[in-house]
């Protein structure tokens, strides 16, 4: 049995890699927690200032008008080209092949769209 001690000596250092992995997980996990907390009091000081509520409005002012103009500049074209061929709404460069449904977000929810494809892209 000269086996014996090595074992129990494996043992304690398991037992010590893990309590010293237990304890690692507990300094991450407030660290998570104190990182966590300072970026949501961060934010909220940073949303309170009036200079950049301003800048976020004019940013989501600016998408929202980008997004409509897209709606209707598709819209306008549904799926053609200037001479009128019909071409897939994904790539815009092959013929279409078939008719998928699609969904859009709308200011109310969703509609549904009936879009060519070319069954490549």
């Amino acid at each position: 049995m000269s086996f014996e001690p090595a074992r129990h000596a494996h043992q304690a250092g398991a037992a010590s890699r893990a309590s010293a992995l237990e304890t690692a997980r507990t300094e991450a996990a407030a660290e998570l927690a104190r990182r966590r907390s300072y970026n949501r009091t961060y934010m909220r000081r940073w949303r309170k200032d009036p200079h950049h509520r301003a800048r976020e409005r004019r940013r989501s002012s600016i998408a929202l008008r980008r997004h409509q103009n897209a709606q209707t500049l598709h819209e306008l074209r549904g799926g053609m080209k200037e001479f009128g061929k019909p071409l897939c709404a994904m790539c815009r460069h092959k013929p279409p092949v078939m008719i998928v449904e699609r969904l859009r977000a709308t200011m109310t929810g969703f509609l549904r769209v009936d879009l060519p494809y070319c069954g490549e892209c």
